[in-house]
């Protein structure tokens, strides 16, 4: 029989903050190390995270720093690991990574292997996820795992109705994969200035040619 293992919200953090692996001298960050974002990544509601990060951080396993984060306009507390916190939560990884599971493979066929092994052969499969996938009796189902990946995968593929839900969708696939910071340099705001302006008055152009026709007109039917 696999092991259960059964973590904690503050272990299912650390794990999370430790995979995300972000600093605070960054200048914007994504939104998985938001409460929002971490709550979201671990599977696990807003209240429950709330009073996971104020116990940890009065342990000192994390800080928090209000920063910008990726695809919110006001800014928000950001949360990292201090140098205990990072230590507890290598020392938690290598002890959840060697653990002995049981796999039962889409075929049926059932083996037993390390979880870190299980891990490296689904390369999107982090070990927070993993773990919620195996069962009372320590049994992880790859048939229900790639069903629920599916599942994942056909929302993400949403119909797309206005320019707003495509800004969400891309904030959502880009967050927590790729975080590229944009920073505009007062070139880029002067030129960014000049054609909003050069627009501007192209359209006052446009109205008042619109005005002028509607006087010739006007003024041919009246005569």
């Amino acid at each position: 029989m696999g092991n259960l293992v059964k973590l904690t919200n503050d272990e299912k953090i650390l794990l999370h903050l430790l995979r995300v692996g972000k600093s605070p001298d960054e200048a914007v960050f994504p939104r998985d190390i938001s409460q929002e974002g971490i709550g979201e990544c671990i599977d696990v509601t807003q209240s429950h995270v709330s009073y996971a990060l104020k116990s940890m951080k009065k342990r000192g396993q994390i800080e928090s720093h209000l920063s910008h984060i990726t695809g919110v306009q006001r800014r928000r507390n950001a949360y990292f690991l201090t140098e205990l916190g990072h230590s507890y939560a290598a020392k938690l990884k290598r002890s959840v990574e060697n653990v002995d599971i049981i796999i039962k493979g889409k075929d049926g066929q059932v083996y037993e292997t390390k979880l870190i092994e299980f891990t490296k052969e689904k390369k999107d499969l982090d070990i927070i996820k993993a773990l919620g996938y195996i069962d009372e009796g320590g049994v992880l189902n790859v048939a229900e795992l790639e069903k629920s990946v599916r599942r994942g995968d056909e929302k993400e593929r949403e119909i797309i109705e206005t320019p707003a839900d495509l800004l969400t969708i891309t904030t959502k696939l880009i967050t927590g994969r790729v975080a590229t910071v944009i920073q505009l340099t007062k070139k880029d705001m002067e030129a960014t200035r000049k054609l909003r302006q050069q627009a501007i008055e192209l359209g006052k152009s446009r109205l008042r040619e619109s005005v002028k026709r509607v006087k010739k007109l006007r003024d041919k039917v009246q005569k």
